[in-house]
Parts: structure tokens; C-alpha cells; sequence
């Protein structure tokens, strides 16, 4: 039931409805300016288009069409309706749309069953109005309403059973969109809220899944640059050429909701966040990704199933990874982060695992923080050298564990340590570059929840009794009652060592 689609292609009603944003003009604009700006925005994600007529100063734009091929993935764009290009007494440009607009959408690969997508979009009382001057637009636009619709879905021929509405209730944003061989487009706009209702049935096994959401007060912010020529490029290319996106989405309380209905069994979920943010970039240099949210509730329950709902709650939770992409021949920073704070489930699961009340039911928190320096020694988007390559594409030069915390049931593991590489020793470790560094690891509890597992039978006796003896070895008495510390070495000779005492 689902289909991967061309993002260029699709990203055509966005920026169309996306040409925004107030500033004082500079110097009087002319509808050819503006329909020249909007139209090369386009023409970035394929070949545009479009029966044009100009007369008074009114500049419309007929039958738009945007194509592309990139690769051997085809895909066609046809817009319906006109949109005009006024010349004010002010010297600025008003984009007017019409109340209903109709986009149909034709995706075909090599080899690949080819996609069909008819969607609609529908505004009320929008306002757009471009000001500035040539080769330095920018547009405001307020929408009290936008909604859109996915109208038709089909793939092969075959017809899937969907219902998909999109609405956006008081968007108010600027768009400024400056340059010529490479455009910069930067947007900040508002929406109070966005509400979101799917419905989709398989048209073979009759399977049907049903979705709701809505989220309020989002604020979003976005820079990109975009090379002309960007729809025959490769990503090689783009990246050499100067692409780039970076974005970054702050929302209030979200509500969602999933019901799923497969082979006679029903399973809904709901669910809620008080807020969250997301912040991505990408460029030539590296991909920088973070999201967090606050205040997750989620809520499941399984038609058939003697159980009541399963709860689960997190307090916190993040995400954050930064990667290079250039080659180079100096390390540069990557990391990885994940946190899950506050986490706790259904005291009926609880029973259901320790009916007697064995374990204690505290929030479960999870926190990983890795940092290092690396370098990749190729291009990695050039295939034919990733093909061809004999060794490692890249190089780990360090690696640090800035925080690592585990705690559930009663007990803790906490960490930090650092480890650097040398990448011309890949014998010590056997064709694994040799570190030399340090980790310090300390578990309290550990030992109680041990035993406590053992007697719910959960851990055979024999495991626990080995989980011991290596605990011996790799660890010592630490500070508290039932705590351990180990700190685990790997010298310049590559010798790993526990506590001092040599084990490799």
C-alpha cells in the first residue's frame, strides 16, 4: 500500500504555495519578475511548463506542467487552474490562486509498477505579495485556511482505497528568495494548527488503516540553496554545486491517533505529546539531525485480547546525530546521541511479569552521548569509487563516550571513557584499526536485581551463577552496598586490561 515517489516532484505544491513574505519595495516590481523568480524555483526540481498571457500588467500562468527524469525515475506534475501575477500601484506584485486548484502526479522507474496521485488544494481568503526587486524577492502571505487532498491513489492501474486531508488554519509567513546561477531561499512562517485525517484500504486483503493527528502553535524556519540545473544532477553533483537545507520546526501540543483493522483484528493507538522540535541540515560538508520531544503519552489495546490498554509515558525524549559527508584529509567531529527519560508502562504489565511485587517500578531512563573525529577517505555519493574501493571508505581517528546511563528495576550502570586509533595498526585487532584509551563503568544493584530475576525464574540459576563469576573478573567492589566498578584499558602494546589485570 505504499509507494516511493519522487521528492522532487512532489515538492511542487509546497513551493508554490511557499512564494511569500513583507519587506518594503526597493524598486518596482513587474509580474515578469515574479512569475521568472517563482518559475525558476520550480524549474529546479524539473523542466516547467506553462501557457502564459500578459496584458495590463497581469501576467497568468495556464496548464503548469513540471517533468522530470532523473536516473531512469520519471515523474509528471500537471497543474490545473491558473494563477496570475498582479502589478500594484505600490510597485509590488499580488500572487493570486485560485480557490481550488487540481494536481495530478505520474511516477514511473525502470522495471517498477508506475505510481498515479491526484490531489487538490484549496484556499481561503490567502494573500500574496512579492516585493524588493529582480534577483532579490520577498513575499508575504497570510492564509486563513489551506487544505489539501489526496483525491486519488493508484498503483499499476489498481486502484487503492484512500482518503487523505491536509488543513492549515492561520499560516502567516515571509519567503525571500535572492540570487541567480544559485538561489538562496530563506522562510519563517506560523501555523496555528495542522490537522491531519487518512484512511487507506487495501484492495486485495481489505486491510484498513485509519489515521487522525493534529498539532498547534508551529513555528517554522528554513534555508536552502538551490543551483540551477538541480533536476538532472546527481547527488555528487548538487553537493559540489553548493545544495543545501537546513530547517527547524518548534510545535506545541500534538494528539494523534491509529486504528488498524487486519484479518478481523482491531488495534488502535493514541497518543500525545506536549511539545517537541526538530532541526536538520544537510549540506556538502555533513548531515546535522536533533529532535526532542516532552511529555509523550501513548496509549494501545488489541480487540480480542482479555487486557486493558497498554500505557506507556516518557517524561523526555531525543535524538541527535551529526555525520560528516566531504571527503577529506583532516578528522572531523561525528556523534550520536539518544535519550529516553521517564519511562514507565501499565502497572497491569507489571503484574503480569512480577506479580508478586519483586522489582521496583521506578521510571526507566536510558542516555547514550557518543562523540568522535573521523574522516572519509573517498567521495562517499561517488558509486563507482565505493565499488571499487579495496579498503575502508573512511577513518575513526577518536572516540569518546561522554555519558552513558541505564536504569531499571533498581539498578544503574553510569559510564564515560575515550578511546583514540591507529588506523595504521589493523593486525593488533584483527583488521580493526587499535585503540588504546579508557572506560569507566559503575553498576549499583546490579547484583539484587540479579538474584531477584533468578528467583521469577526469568534467569536460570546456572546463568546467574556465570553472570557472577565474569562479574569477578571484569569488575570490583565499588563505594556503596552491592555496587561494582570496572575500569576496562587498552594500552599503547594493545593489551586489554580490567582493573589492572591483564585479560587479552
Amino acid at each position: 500500500m505504499t509507494a516511493s515517489l519522487s521528492p522532487r516532484a512532489c515538492m511542487l505544491t509546497g513551493t508554490i504555495l511557499a512564494l511569500i513574505v513583507p519587506a518594503p519595495a526597493l524598486a518596482d516590481l513587474s509580474a515578469q519578475d515574479v512569475w521568472e523568480a517563482f518559475s525558476k524555483q520550480l524549474s529546479a526540481y524539473g523542466k516547467l511548463e506553462a501557457d502564459l498571457a500578459e496584458a495590463g500588467g497581469r501576467l497568468t500562468a495556464r496548464a503548469m506542467n513540471l517533468s522530470t527524469d532523473v536516473d531512469g525515475l520519471r515523474s509528471n506534475t500537471a497543474l490545473s487552474g491558473e494563477i496570475a501575477f498582479q502589478e500594484n500601484s505600490d510597485g509590488t506584485v499580488s500572487i493570486l490562486f485560485p480557490a481550488e486548484m487540481t494536481a495530478t502526479l505520474n511516477v514511473s522507474d525502470n522495471g517498477a509498477a508506475p505510481v498515479n496521485i491526484t490531489y487538490a488544494f484549496e484556499q481561503q481568503g490567502m494573500q500574496v505579495t512579492a516585493s524588493g526587486q529582480a534577483g532579490n524577492i520577498t513575499h508575504d502571505f497570510t492564509a486563513p485556511q489551506l487544505t489539501y487532498t489526496l483525491e486519488g491513489l493508484s498503483v499499476d492501474g489498481k486502484k487503492i482505497g484512500s482518503q487523505v486531508e491536509l488543513v492549515l488554519s492561520n499560516t502567516v509567513g515571509t519567503w525571500l528568495s535572492a540570487g541567480n546561477a544559485v538561489t538562496q531561499v530563506t522562510a519563517d512562517y506560523t501555523i496555528d494548527t495542522l490537522s491531519v485525517n487518512a484512511n487507506f484500504t487495501d484492495p486485495t486483503t481489505r486491510d484498513e488503516i485509519k489515521f487522525t493527528a493534529r498539532m498547534n502553535d508551529l513555528a517554522a524556519e528554513s534555508e536552502n540553496t538551490i543551483p540551477d540545473g538541480l533536476q538532472s544532477m546527481t547527488p555528487q553533483m548538487m553537493f559540489a554545486a553548493g545544495f543545501g537545507v537546513a530547517a527547524k520546526l518548534d510545535y506545541g501540543e500534538v494528539a494523534y491517533g491509529a486504528d488498524v483493522t487486519s484479518k478481523g483484528q482491531n488495534t488502535k493507538l493514541l497518543g500525545s505529546i506536549e511539545k517537541g522540535s526538530l532541526d536538520v541540515s544537510v549540506d556538502g560538508d555533513q548531515v546535522r539531525y536533533t529532535t526532542a520531544a516532552e511529555q509523550m503519552d501513548v496509549s494501545g489495546s488489541v480487540s480480542g485480547l482479555p487486557f486493558p490498554p497498554v500505557d506507556i509515558h516518557l517524561d523526555t525524549s531525543s535524538f541527535n546525530l551529526l555525520m560528516p559527508l566531504a571527503q577529506s584529509d583532516a578528522a572531523r567531529e561525528f556523534g550520536l546521541g539518544i535519550t529516553m527519560e521517564g519511562f514507565t508502562i501499565s502497572d497491569f504489565v507489571w503484574a503480569m511479569l512480577d506479580p508478586a511485587q519483586q522489582l521496583p517500578r521506578d521510571a526507566a531512563n536510558i542516555v547514550l552521548d557518543l562523540k568522535g573525529t573521523g574522516n572519509w577517505l573517498i567521495d562517499i555519493f561517488d558509486t563507482e569509487a565505493l565499488e571499487n574501493a579495496t579498503a575502508a571508505p573512511g577513518e575513526v581517528e577518536s572516540l569518546s563516550l561522554e555519558a552513558l546511563e541505564v536504569t531499571v528495576a533498581g539498578a544503574s550502570l553510569t559510564g564515560d571513557g575515550a578511546f583514540t586509533f591507529d588506523n595504521s595498526d589493523t593486525v593488533t585487532f584483527g583488521g580493526v584499526p587499535r585503540p588504546q584509551g579508557q572506560v569507566d563503568l559503575a553498576l549499583t544493584g546490579g547484583i539484587t536485581l540479579l538474584d531477584k530475576l533468578t528467583a521469577m525464574n526469568i534467569v536460570p540459576q546456572q546463568q546467574a551463577m556465570g553472570i557472577k563469576m565474569m562479574s569477578g573478573l571484569f569488575a570490583k567492589p565499588g563505594p556503596g552496598q552491592d555496587s561494582l566498578t570496572s575500569r576496562i584499558e587498552i594500552d599503547a602494546a594493545g593489551r586489554v586490561l580490567a582493573n589492572g589485570q591483564q585479560i587479552r
